[in-house]
Protein backbone atom coordinates (compact mmCIF):
# COMPACT_ATOMS: atom_id res chain seq x y z
CA UNK A 1 0.00 0.00 0.00
CA UNK A 2 2.84 2.10 1.24
CA UNK A 3 4.20 1.48 -2.45
CA UNK A 4 1.27 2.34 -4.50
CA UNK A 5 0.98 5.94 -3.31
CA UNK A 6 4.20 6.37 -3.24
CA UNK A 7 4.37 5.71 -6.95
CA UNK A 8 1.21 8.15 -7.12
CA UNK A 9 3.25 10.83 -5.05
CA UNK A 10 -0.04 11.13 -2.82
CA UNK A 11 0.26 11.48 1.00
CA UNK A 12 0.99 8.24 3.43
CA UNK A 13 -2.21 6.84 3.82
CA UNK A 14 -2.05 6.35 7.64
CA UNK A 15 -4.46 7.93 9.52
CA UNK A 16 -6.95 8.69 6.78
CA UNK A 17 -10.12 8.25 6.12
CA UNK A 18 -10.53 5.56 3.42
CA UNK A 19 -13.14 7.70 1.73
CA UNK A 20 -10.22 10.69 1.73
CA UNK A 21 -7.03 8.23 0.53
CA UNK A 22 -8.76 6.65 -2.17
CA UNK A 23 -11.35 9.44 -3.27
CA UNK A 24 -8.90 10.37 -6.35
CA UNK A 25 -9.44 7.02 -8.25
CA UNK A 26 -12.08 7.41 -11.11
CA UNK A 27 -14.70 5.27 -11.42
CA UNK A 28 -14.79 3.33 -14.52
CA UNK A 29 -17.47 0.14 -14.04
CA UNK A 30 -18.78 -1.98 -11.47
CA UNK A 31 -17.45 -5.90 -12.00
CA UNK A 32 -20.18 -7.79 -14.70
CA UNK A 33 -20.93 -10.91 -12.69
CA UNK A 34 -23.41 -12.08 -15.43
CA UNK A 35 -26.76 -10.89 -13.07
CA UNK A 36 -29.58 -8.50 -14.65
CA UNK A 37 -29.17 -6.08 -12.14
CA UNK A 38 -25.57 -5.32 -13.27
CA UNK A 39 -26.67 -2.10 -15.16
CA UNK A 40 -28.56 -1.10 -12.65
CA UNK A 41 -25.37 -1.59 -10.22
CA UNK A 42 -23.65 0.42 -12.54
CA UNK A 43 -25.43 3.73 -12.27
CA UNK A 44 -26.17 3.48 -9.35
CA UNK A 45 -22.22 3.01 -8.76
CA UNK A 46 -21.64 6.15 -10.95
CA UNK A 47 -24.50 8.29 -9.16
CA UNK A 48 -23.40 7.45 -5.45
CA UNK A 49 -19.33 8.08 -6.16
CA UNK A 50 -17.47 8.44 -4.04
CA UNK A 51 -19.87 7.80 -1.31
CA UNK A 52 -18.77 4.04 -1.76
CA UNK A 53 -15.88 4.47 -0.90
CA UNK A 54 -17.05 5.04 2.91
CA UNK A 55 -16.82 1.55 4.37
CA UNK A 56 -19.74 2.60 7.06
CA UNK A 57 -21.86 2.85 4.51
CA UNK A 58 -23.73 -0.45 5.02
CA UNK A 59 -25.95 0.35 1.59
CA UNK A 60 -22.98 0.11 -0.53
CA UNK A 61 -21.36 -3.37 1.19
CA UNK A 62 -22.30 -6.04 -1.03
CA UNK A 63 -21.43 -3.60 -4.67
CA UNK A 64 -17.83 -2.90 -3.11
CA UNK A 65 -17.21 -6.52 -1.66
CA UNK A 66 -18.07 -7.49 -5.30
CA UNK A 67 -15.36 -4.79 -6.84
CA UNK A 68 -14.95 -2.00 -8.66
CA UNK A 69 -12.85 -1.17 -11.75
CA UNK A 70 -10.99 2.20 -10.81
CA UNK A 71 -8.40 4.45 -12.60
CA UNK A 72 -5.60 5.80 -10.72
CA UNK A 73 -3.73 9.58 -11.63
CA UNK A 74 -1.44 7.24 -14.08
CA UNK A 75 -4.24 6.49 -16.41
CA UNK A 76 -3.57 2.59 -14.90
CA UNK A 77 -6.75 0.06 -13.71
CA UNK A 78 -7.26 -1.56 -10.89
CA UNK A 79 -10.03 -3.92 -9.37
CA UNK A 80 -11.12 -2.13 -6.06
CA UNK A 81 -12.95 -4.71 -3.52
CA UNK A 82 -13.32 -4.28 0.08
CA UNK A 83 -13.98 -7.30 3.05
CA UNK A 84 -15.14 -6.84 6.23
CA UNK A 85 -12.91 -7.68 9.57
CA UNK A 86 -15.47 -8.76 12.67
CA UNK A 87 -13.93 -10.34 15.79
CA UNK A 88 -15.35 -13.74 17.39
CA UNK A 89 -18.40 -12.06 18.10
CA UNK A 90 -19.17 -10.85 14.42
CA UNK A 91 -18.91 -7.33 15.24
CA UNK A 92 -16.82 -5.24 12.78
CA UNK A 93 -13.84 -4.26 13.72
CA UNK A 94 -12.13 -2.70 10.46
CA UNK A 95 -11.78 -3.17 6.57
CA UNK A 96 -9.38 -4.22 3.99
CA UNK A 97 -9.41 -2.47 0.59
CA UNK A 98 -7.54 -4.65 -2.08
CA UNK A 99 -6.34 -2.72 -4.42
CA UNK A 100 -5.29 -4.74 -8.16
CA UNK A 101 -3.28 -3.78 -10.97
CA UNK A 102 -5.14 -5.35 -14.05
CA UNK A 103 -3.55 -2.67 -16.33
CA UNK A 104 -1.66 -5.82 -17.70
CA UNK A 105 -4.89 -7.59 -18.45
CA UNK A 106 -6.78 -5.26 -19.98
CA UNK A 107 -4.15 -4.41 -22.31
CA UNK A 108 -4.59 -8.47 -23.29
CA UNK A 109 -7.79 -8.09 -23.98
CA UNK A 110 -7.26 -5.02 -26.20
CA UNK A 111 -4.86 -7.09 -28.24
CA UNK A 112 -7.32 -10.07 -28.53
CA UNK A 113 -10.52 -7.84 -29.73
CA UNK A 114 -8.18 -6.57 -32.00
CA UNK A 115 -6.78 -10.08 -33.49
CA UNK A 116 -10.48 -10.85 -33.66
CA UNK A 117 -11.96 -7.99 -35.54
CA UNK A 118 -8.72 -8.33 -37.69
CA UNK A 119 -9.63 -12.38 -38.71
CA UNK A 120 -13.36 -12.04 -38.47
CA UNK A 121 -13.31 -8.82 -41.39
CA UNK A 122 -10.62 -7.81 -42.57
CA UNK A 123 -8.80 -11.27 -43.22
CA UNK A 124 -12.61 -13.14 -44.58
CA UNK A 125 -13.49 -10.12 -46.27
CA UNK A 126 -11.14 -10.30 -49.44
CA UNK A 127 -11.45 -13.88 -49.52
CA UNK A 128 -15.37 -13.24 -49.73
CA UNK A 129 -14.85 -10.68 -52.45
CA UNK A 130 -12.62 -13.18 -54.23
CA UNK A 131 -15.33 -16.28 -54.00
CA UNK A 132 -17.89 -13.68 -55.28
CA UNK A 133 -15.67 -12.55 -58.17
CA UNK A 134 -15.10 -16.43 -58.93
CA UNK A 135 -19.18 -17.35 -59.18
CA UNK A 136 -19.37 -13.77 -61.48
CA UNK A 137 -16.63 -14.98 -63.79
CA UNK A 138 -18.09 -18.49 -63.53
CA UNK A 139 -21.40 -17.05 -64.97
CA UNK A 140 -19.93 -15.40 -67.93
CA UNK A 141 -21.07 -17.07 -71.07
CA UNK A 142 -17.05 -16.35 -72.23
CA UNK A 143 -14.71 -16.78 -69.35
CA UNK A 144 -12.19 -14.21 -69.29
CA UNK A 145 -10.31 -16.55 -67.05
CA UNK A 146 -9.52 -20.72 -67.59
CA UNK A 147 -11.63 -22.72 -65.53
CA UNK A 148 -8.67 -24.84 -64.05
CA UNK A 149 -7.49 -21.27 -62.88
CA UNK A 150 -10.36 -20.32 -61.18
CA UNK A 151 -10.68 -23.96 -59.35
CA UNK A 152 -7.30 -22.97 -57.96
CA UNK A 153 -7.87 -19.47 -56.83
CA UNK A 154 -11.45 -20.57 -55.16
CA UNK A 155 -9.52 -23.06 -53.17
CA UNK A 156 -6.79 -21.01 -52.06
CA UNK A 157 -9.48 -18.36 -50.91
CA UNK A 158 -11.97 -20.72 -49.46
CA UNK A 159 -8.80 -22.60 -47.44
CA UNK A 160 -7.62 -18.88 -45.78
CA UNK A 161 -11.58 -18.07 -44.77
CA UNK A 162 -11.57 -21.35 -43.56
CA UNK A 163 -7.92 -20.01 -41.07
CA UNK A 164 -9.57 -16.92 -40.21
CA UNK A 165 -13.06 -18.79 -38.59
CA UNK A 166 -11.10 -21.36 -36.85
CA UNK A 167 -8.70 -19.03 -35.00
CA UNK A 168 -12.34 -17.16 -34.42
CA UNK A 169 -13.78 -19.81 -33.25
CA UNK A 170 -10.87 -21.28 -30.61
CA UNK A 171 -10.63 -17.78 -29.77
CA UNK A 172 -14.07 -17.22 -28.72
CA UNK A 173 -14.10 -20.84 -26.82
CA UNK A 174 -10.63 -19.91 -25.09
CA UNK A 175 -11.76 -16.52 -23.44
CA UNK A 176 -15.71 -15.97 -24.11
CA UNK A 177 -18.21 -16.35 -21.49
CA UNK A 178 -19.98 -19.94 -21.69
CA UNK A 179 -23.86 -19.80 -22.30
CA UNK A 180 -24.93 -23.40 -19.82
CA UNK A 181 -27.91 -24.49 -19.97
CA UNK A 182 -29.06 -27.99 -19.33
CA UNK A 183 -29.05 -30.30 -22.80
CA UNK A 184 -29.49 -33.52 -24.25
CA UNK A 185 -26.26 -34.75 -24.97
CA UNK A 186 -28.23 -37.53 -27.72
CA UNK A 187 -30.28 -34.20 -29.22
CA UNK A 188 -26.57 -32.59 -29.91
CA UNK A 189 -25.03 -35.64 -31.46
CA UNK A 190 -28.21 -36.01 -33.71
CA UNK A 191 -27.66 -32.08 -34.87
CA UNK A 192 -24.32 -32.46 -34.79
CA UNK A 193 -24.65 -35.99 -37.63
CA UNK A 194 -27.05 -34.08 -39.48
CA UNK A 195 -24.24 -31.33 -40.25
CA UNK A 196 -21.78 -33.75 -41.34
CA UNK A 197 -24.03 -36.07 -43.17
CA UNK A 198 -23.78 -34.51 -46.41
CA UNK A 199 -19.84 -35.19 -46.86
CA UNK A 200 -20.42 -38.49 -44.99
CA UNK A 201 -22.88 -39.29 -47.50
CA UNK A 202 -20.54 -38.36 -50.44
CA UNK A 203 -18.05 -41.03 -49.27
CA UNK A 204 -21.21 -43.57 -48.70
CA UNK A 205 -20.11 -43.65 -45.08
CA UNK A 206 -22.70 -44.73 -42.69
CA UNK A 207 -23.20 -42.35 -39.68
CA UNK A 208 -25.15 -44.83 -36.28
CA UNK A 209 -25.97 -43.36 -33.24
CA UNK A 210 -26.15 -45.92 -30.28
CA UNK A 211 -27.27 -45.09 -26.60
CA UNK A 212 -26.51 -47.19 -23.24
CA UNK A 213 -28.06 -46.64 -19.65
CA UNK A 214 -25.43 -47.29 -16.73
CA UNK A 215 -26.18 -51.51 -16.49
CA UNK A 216 -25.10 -51.29 -20.43
CA UNK A 217 -28.08 -51.88 -21.83
CA UNK A 218 -29.50 -50.11 -25.03
CA UNK A 219 -32.09 -47.10 -23.63
CA UNK A 220 -33.05 -45.05 -27.05
CA UNK A 221 -35.39 -42.93 -24.71
CA UNK A 222 -32.41 -41.93 -22.19
CA UNK A 223 -31.32 -37.99 -23.21
CA UNK A 224 -28.65 -38.06 -21.38
CA UNK A 225 -28.77 -34.63 -20.10
CA UNK A 226 -25.35 -32.35 -19.67
CA UNK A 227 -25.42 -28.42 -18.58
CA UNK A 228 -23.25 -26.95 -21.82
CA UNK A 229 -23.23 -24.51 -23.91
CA UNK A 230 -25.45 -25.69 -26.74
CA UNK A 231 -23.24 -23.83 -30.00
CA UNK A 232 -20.24 -24.42 -28.78
CA UNK A 233 -20.24 -28.46 -27.73
CA UNK A 234 -22.18 -28.82 -30.79
CA UNK A 235 -18.91 -27.75 -32.92
CA UNK A 236 -17.18 -29.42 -31.14
CA UNK A 237 -18.61 -32.93 -31.98
CA UNK A 238 -19.27 -31.74 -35.33
CA UNK A 239 -15.46 -30.98 -35.35
CA UNK A 240 -14.44 -34.74 -34.43
CA UNK A 241 -16.98 -36.13 -36.73
CA UNK A 242 -15.89 -33.96 -39.84
CA UNK A 243 -12.11 -35.48 -39.50
CA UNK A 244 -13.65 -38.96 -39.23
CA UNK A 245 -15.26 -38.25 -42.18
CA UNK A 246 -12.13 -37.01 -43.53
CA UNK A 247 -9.86 -39.33 -42.58
CA UNK A 248 -11.87 -42.30 -43.46
CA UNK A 249 -11.99 -44.51 -46.63
CA UNK A 250 -15.68 -44.71 -48.57
CA UNK A 251 -18.15 -47.58 -47.67
CA UNK A 252 -17.11 -47.68 -44.06
CA UNK A 253 -18.81 -46.98 -40.84
CA UNK A 254 -19.01 -44.30 -38.04
CA UNK A 255 -20.16 -44.98 -34.86
CA UNK A 256 -21.31 -42.99 -32.46
CA UNK A 257 -22.18 -44.10 -28.67
CA UNK A 258 -23.36 -42.46 -25.63
CA UNK A 259 -23.23 -43.90 -22.18
CA UNK A 260 -24.17 -42.20 -18.56
CA UNK A 261 -21.23 -43.88 -16.66
CA UNK A 262 -23.31 -43.54 -13.01
CA UNK A 263 -21.02 -42.07 -10.99
CA UNK A 264 -18.46 -44.75 -11.26
CA UNK A 265 -15.70 -42.58 -13.38
CA UNK A 266 -13.49 -41.11 -10.39
CA UNK A 267 -10.73 -39.38 -11.28
CA UNK A 268 -8.65 -36.50 -9.11
CA UNK A 269 -10.22 -33.91 -10.57
CA UNK A 270 -13.87 -34.93 -10.83
CA UNK A 271 -14.56 -37.45 -7.84
CA UNK A 272 -16.89 -39.70 -8.21
CA UNK A 273 -19.98 -37.12 -9.91
CA UNK A 274 -22.10 -38.60 -12.82
CA UNK A 275 -20.66 -38.85 -16.07
CA UNK A 276 -21.74 -38.87 -19.91
CA UNK A 277 -19.65 -40.29 -22.27
CA UNK A 278 -19.43 -40.09 -25.61
CA UNK A 279 -17.11 -42.02 -28.04
CA UNK A 280 -17.12 -41.09 -31.91
CA UNK A 281 -15.42 -44.13 -33.33
CA UNK A 282 -14.31 -44.87 -36.97
CA UNK A 283 -12.51 -47.16 -39.27
CA UNK A 284 -10.48 -44.58 -40.64
CA UNK A 285 -6.45 -44.46 -41.69
CA UNK A 286 -5.61 -44.06 -37.28
CA UNK A 287 -3.02 -41.94 -35.87
CA UNK A 288 0.14 -43.43 -34.40
CA UNK A 289 1.01 -43.15 -31.08
CA UNK A 290 3.83 -41.25 -31.12
CA UNK A 291 1.76 -38.56 -32.61
CA UNK A 292 -1.05 -38.84 -30.79
CA UNK A 293 0.19 -36.54 -27.97
CA UNK A 294 0.19 -33.61 -30.26
CA UNK A 295 -3.12 -34.40 -31.03
CA UNK A 296 -4.83 -31.29 -29.63
CA UNK A 297 -2.15 -28.67 -30.01
CA UNK A 298 -2.68 -26.38 -32.53
CA UNK A 299 -1.64 -26.34 -35.97
CA UNK A 300 -0.84 -29.91 -35.98
CA UNK A 301 -2.19 -31.98 -38.87
CA UNK A 302 -1.71 -35.78 -39.63
CA UNK A 303 -1.43 -37.76 -42.96
CA UNK A 304 -0.06 -34.63 -44.63
CA UNK A 305 2.22 -36.63 -47.18
CA UNK A 306 -0.42 -39.45 -47.51
CA UNK A 307 -3.46 -38.10 -47.74
CA UNK A 308 -2.32 -34.55 -49.32
CA UNK A 309 -6.06 -33.65 -50.70
CA UNK A 310 -7.71 -33.51 -47.01
CA UNK A 311 -7.89 -29.43 -45.61
CA UNK A 312 -7.97 -28.04 -42.76
CA UNK A 313 -5.84 -25.98 -40.30
CA UNK A 314 -5.24 -27.90 -37.81
CA UNK A 315 -7.38 -26.13 -35.09
CA UNK A 316 -10.05 -28.06 -34.75
CA UNK A 317 -8.95 -30.58 -32.10
CA UNK A 318 -7.30 -27.82 -30.48
CA UNK A 319 -11.09 -26.11 -30.37
CA UNK A 320 -12.57 -29.17 -28.77
CA UNK A 321 -9.80 -29.71 -26.54
CA UNK A 322 -10.38 -26.56 -25.35
CA UNK A 323 -14.61 -26.91 -25.29
CA UNK A 324 -14.41 -30.31 -23.53
CA UNK A 325 -11.81 -28.66 -20.86
CA UNK A 326 -13.86 -25.72 -19.99
CA UNK A 327 -17.24 -27.55 -19.48
CA UNK A 328 -14.94 -29.26 -16.85
CA UNK A 329 -14.95 -32.45 -19.42
CA UNK A 330 -12.34 -34.54 -20.39
CA UNK A 331 -11.30 -36.07 -24.17
CA UNK A 332 -9.32 -39.17 -24.89
CA UNK A 333 -8.17 -41.06 -28.00
CA UNK A 334 -7.76 -44.55 -29.04
CA UNK A 335 -5.89 -45.03 -31.89
CA UNK A 336 -3.45 -47.36 -34.79
CA UNK A 337 -2.83 -47.32 -37.99
CA UNK A 338 -5.01 -49.01 -39.71
CA UNK A 339 -7.28 -49.66 -37.33
CA UNK A 340 -9.54 -46.73 -36.98
CA UNK A 341 -9.38 -44.09 -34.48
CA UNK A 342 -12.00 -43.62 -31.37
CA UNK A 343 -12.81 -39.89 -29.44
CA UNK A 344 -14.15 -40.45 -26.20
CA UNK A 345 -15.83 -37.24 -24.34
CA UNK A 346 -16.56 -37.44 -20.98
CA UNK A 347 -18.77 -34.86 -19.23
CA UNK A 348 -20.20 -33.80 -15.98
CA UNK A 349 -24.05 -35.67 -15.69
CA UNK A 350 -26.87 -33.02 -14.84
CA UNK A 351 -28.23 -34.18 -11.56
CA UNK A 352 -31.66 -35.59 -11.76
CA UNK A 353 -33.61 -32.26 -10.08
CA UNK A 354 -31.76 -30.25 -12.79
CA UNK A 355 -33.11 -33.11 -15.29
CA UNK A 356 -36.52 -33.18 -13.79
CA UNK A 357 -36.70 -29.19 -14.13
CA UNK A 358 -35.47 -29.02 -17.71
CA UNK A 359 -37.56 -31.75 -19.00
CA UNK A 360 -40.79 -29.73 -17.17
CA UNK A 361 -40.14 -26.54 -18.91
CA UNK A 362 -39.47 -28.36 -22.19
CA UNK A 363 -43.00 -30.00 -22.17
Amino acid sequence: AKAHFARLGAPLPEGRPMRTVLGGLTLVKTIDSGAVSDAENNLLAHAQWPALLDPARREFAALMAQGVEVRDAHERDHLLRYANCTNEQGETTGWIAGLVDVSALHAAERQREDALRLLSHDMRSPQASILALVEIERARSEPVLARGLLERIERYAQRALTLADDFVQLARAESQAYVLEPVSMTELMIDASDEVWPQAHAKRITLQTETTDTDGETADDEGHWICADRSLMTRALVNILNNAVKYSPPDTRITCSLKSLGGVAQTAAHGAAKRVSCTIRDEGYGIPEEQQAGLFERFRRFHETERPEVGGAGLGMAFVKTVVTRHGGDVEVVSAPGKGTAFTISLPALDEAQTDASATSRS
